[in-house]
């Protein structure tokens, strides 16, 4: 039996589930019909020359929720606007005063391993894992066609440890129904344990729209980005002395502005689009054109060359870029991850 390996493993899953609450109000179908989870479990058990006998199991648990949110707190402000001159471009100017949409999720896995060495007269230590992680994320227009059109995105993560609740203060395994009470109903709604990591990123977008002056609208465009990141990180040292030196926190941020110019489209309204290129063929049969064709103004020569010198290219765009990064190793206090999800959850920040 020692030189037989033995492998039996069993895994099922429920994905995508939801509920169909049979209620036409918002309050329902908006918001518990619309939560979407999805439930698996595995399991293996083995026997080798290796192991007298090795088992390991894990379930995830997922929940997640997006809403969708319609225009219906959108105006127009400027719609009066259609007829005045260079300003009528602004006329379909929309504010938004929800974001486009809200995503929601939190997951749960749940992880235990023990094993039994042929060699050792002693079970190896259980190891176990216990993990939860919550995100949000969303998307604000907060105007469009308007001067700046500014958008919004946000989001964050946060992930945490729930391992200390699996054993009681006697150091003793706890049963999935005493996990249960310890993690439910006792420290808020739900207690997702002390907080390990944490990211959170926000992006602005500006896409500028130019009145229509000396066409400014049609020959130049403005797009504007800025970013910012902040990690969070604490590997929950035990050490009193430690536990501040050991955390780590870094921001990051960039802005970007970029600049484009039609170039052609401006030479070719202030010079015409029938100009000749120097140094090209043209330029030769025109040289064996009638003489009346070569009584050609010099300022519309001089105007020709300048097209072709500076005027030939497409676009250019002129950009402009920043960007700025911290990293610091050992951060004092405490994470300040006080938010949406600190309250729900009852964690303490």
């Amino acid at each position: 039996m020692k030189s037989q390996t033995v492998r039996v493993q069993d895994n099922w899953s429920l994905t995508g589930i939801k509920l169909g609450i049979p209620i036409k109000h918002w309050l329902v179908d908006k918001t518990i019909n619309n939560i979407t989870a999805s439930y698996s479990y595995s399991q293996i058990f083995e026997r080798s020359p290796l192991y007298q006998e090795r088992f390991n199991w894990l379930w995830k648990l997922d929940l997640g929720y997006a809403l969708p949110l319609p225009e219906f707190l959108a105006v127009k402000p400027l719609s009066f606007l259609t007829e005045i001159p260079f300003l009528g471009v602004y006329k379909d100017w929309k504010m938004n005063f929800l974001p486009s949409n809200i995503s929601l999720n939190m997951d749960l896995q749940r992880r235990r391993q023990t094993e039994q060495s042929r060699f050792l007269e002693t079970p190896s230590p259980v190891i176990r894992e216990f993990t939860a992680h919550r995100s949000m994320q969303f998307n604000w227009k907060l105007s469009q066609g308007g001067l700046l059109s500014p958008t919004f995105d946000y989001k964050f993560s946060t992930a945490s440890t729930l391992v200390p609740f699996e054993l009681d203060e006697n150091g003793k395994q706890r049963t999935g129904s005493e996990l249960s009470k310890v993690i439910l109903f006792n420290n808020g709604i739900v207690d997702l344990g002390s907080p390990n990591s944490h990211t959170q990123d926000v992006s602005l977008t500006l896409k500028p729209k130019l009145p229509n002056i000396i066409g400014l609208d049609k020959f130049f465009d403005l797009t504007g980005n800025y970013n910012a990141g902040y990690s969070w990180t604490d590997p929950l040292q035990t050490d009193v002395k430690l536990k501040d030196a050991a955390k780590n926190a870094a921001v990051n941020s960039s802005i970007r502005f970029v600049t484009g110019i039609g170039l052609k489209g401006i030479g070719n309204a202030i010079f015409g689009t029938n100009q000749t290129p120097f140094g090209t063929g043209s330029n030769k049969k025109n040289s064996k054109a009638p003489q009346s064709q070569e009584n050609i103004s010099i300022m519309k020569k001089i105007g020709g060359y300048i097209q072709n010198i500076f005027f030939e290219w497409e676009r250019l765009n002129i950009t402009f870029n920043q960007t700025n990064s911290s990293n610091t190793p050992g951060v004092f206090g405490t994470t300040g991850l006080g938010n949406f999800w600190g309250g729900l959850v009852g964690q303490e920040s």
